[in-house]
């Protein structure tokens, strides 16, 4: 019993510190999912190494502490995402605001024909944008009638690879552009939504590969993409929002990158995690739909929105645009450190 503890503590104490190797091969980078889902076992691991404790072994005083000391570790990434700490966008009314818009991001599953239940959310929800994602021809004709009536704007391209996508607003695109920054069959959507008062927003959509080996063994090809979007975007002048399936959690060290490189901000941050995926494992579910925002907007309203058969909850964001919040909600400036990091990752592909 005693063996069997201290090899399982030994497991997920390494499992804890294999994220810290700045290693791209998925074997590494699978470990930065399950981070709370390791911090709970850890904490189960610490109790029962205290109950059998032998303080005349080193072995088991050392695995011990060590597990303290990755409990802690694992508690200062986690906390930024718990509703006790300071949110970074700060919380706002309708009244405070100059303008108000809604965003909803779904991960469909190319796969799942339930699309009269996602068509439900939608309308019950009626986001001024919709960006959906994984879809391909079948899924662009199941939601033709609903986008037609709600949405006279729109951005269109199926693909049967997983990585199709399908942007609809109600408001004005323009200067759209679809971009292939890694991939020739792996888009992103840039463009800028012009609302009713003349306001300019850029919107980027992106979906990268995710580190898996089924798909790509290495994550360098989804940092170098979200670290490219990051790099165009750095102080950004006008209003500005990144938002899509990221194949990447909220709180992966590639994430944080991208947030200081791109000087954006994460409307989670002080609110809870909002899990994403796995919509079909309780027990293992993690952030990966994102909405980062610049500092011109206050959060109105975040929500994860119901199960309708795709691996992925849907996330639905209103937001409000106040110039006069910009110079309280400072981002983390980037240091040089983060710089030479993201140019390493962004050559990596390019060579």
């Amino acid at each position: 019993m005693k063996f069997l503890l201290t090899t399982v503590s030994c497991v997920f104490i390494v499992a804890t510190l294999l994220p810290l190797i700045k290693k791209d091969h998925w074997m590494i980078r699978a470990f930065d999912f399950p981070h709370v889902q390791i911090t709970i076992i850890n904490v189960v691991l610490f109790v029962l190494q205290l109950v059998f404790l032998d303080t005349n072994s080193w072995i088991d005083i050392s695995v011990t502490v060590a597990l303290a000391l990755c409990i802690l570790y694992q508690c200062v990434i986690i906390f930024p995402y718990t509703p006790i700490a300071s949110p970074k966008i700060y919380n706002g009314s309708a009244k405070e605001v100059k303008e108000g818009i809604s965003l909803m991001v779904t991960n469909v599953l190319m796969d799942n024909k339930h699309a009269e239940k996602c068509i439900k959310i939608i309308q019950h929800n009626h986001p001024d944008v919709l960006l959906m994602i994984e879809t391909n021809q079948w899924w662009k004709e199941q939601i033709r009638d609903v986008v037609e009536k709600e949405y006279e704007y729109r951005i269109e391209y199926p693909l049967e690879n997983t990585y199709g996508m399908l942007l609809y607003a109600k408001f004005p695109l323009k200067d759209s552009d679809i971009k292939f920054l890694i991939k020739k069959d792996v888009p992103s959507f840039h463009t800028t939504l012009v609302l009713p008062s003349g306001l300019e927003i850029f919107l980027h959509c992106i979906h990268p590969e995710p580190p898996a080996p089924t798909q790509s063994e290495y994550s360098t090809e989804r940092d170098a993409e979200l670290l490219i979007v990051g790099k165009e975007i750095i102080n950004p002048a006008k209003p500005t929002i990144v938002a899509g399936d990221l194949n990447d959690v909220a709180w992966s060290y590639t994430t944080r990158l991208f947030i200081k490189i791109s000087q954006l901000l994460d409307p989670r941050m002080g609110r809870g995690f909002f899990s994403t995926f796995h919509a079909g494992y309780p027990l293992m579910r993690w952030p990966l739909d994102h909405v980062f925002l610049s500092s011109h907007f206050k959060l109105l309203d975040i929500q994860r929105l119901p199960y309708y058969g795709s691996d992925h909850f849907p996330i639905f964001i209103k937001i409000g645009y106040n110039p006069d919040i910009k110079q309280d909600q400072k981002p983390d400036e980037p240091d040089e450190d983060a710089e030479e990091m993201a140019q390493e990752k962004i050559e990596k592909v390019e060579e």
